[in-house]
């Protein structure tokens, strides 16, 4: 399903994970069926996200703004935000979609990349540890087997 239910859970849970990679993300209500994010990136850059079957696009430049919004519905006709619309068919609008939120946010927030790496290593490393000791305690109990 991508109709409304949907992609508001698709903002709920792009909430949910990229809280620690931004200063400010709120899922606001729908309007015109479109679920909409606010977002302060890092460098403080608020933006307004839409997000639509064809993906998500940046419509404000601050919190609770969507002039773009008003364009993508009016370019052409009311269609563009519904599930019948097929990326295709966003090829003559001047907004950029993105497939996932991490992608936009990649896009516009190089501290958001360096957070994402650096929460990475720490979870790599974190499960490197893990291995290690899993490994020095199966050794430990091969060795006392063995007395």
């Amino acid at each position: 399903d991508v109709g409304g239910v949907a992609l508001q859970e698709i903002a709920r849970d792009i909430e949910r994970d990229i809280g620690s990679y931004v200063k400010f993300v709120e899922v606001r209500e729908s309007v015109e069926g479109t679920p909409l994010v606010n977002v302060t990136t890092l460098e403080d850059r608020e933006m307004c996200v839409a997000i639509t079957p064809c993906g998500l696009c940046i419509v404000g430049d601050h919190h609770n703004t969507y002039p773009a919004l008003e364009s993508l519905g009016n370019h052409g006709d009311k269609r563009r935000l519904t599930h019948q619309v097929s990326l295709a068919d966003t090829r003559d609008t001047p907004i950029q979609f993105y497939e996932t939120i991490y992608a936009l946010l990649d896009d516009v927030s190089v501290s958001y990349r360096s957070a994402f790496c650096s929460e990475l290593r720490q979870k790599l490393a974190l499960l490197e540890r893990q291995e290690r000791e899993e490994e020095d305690g199966e050794g430990d109990i091969g060795e006392s087997s063995k007395g």
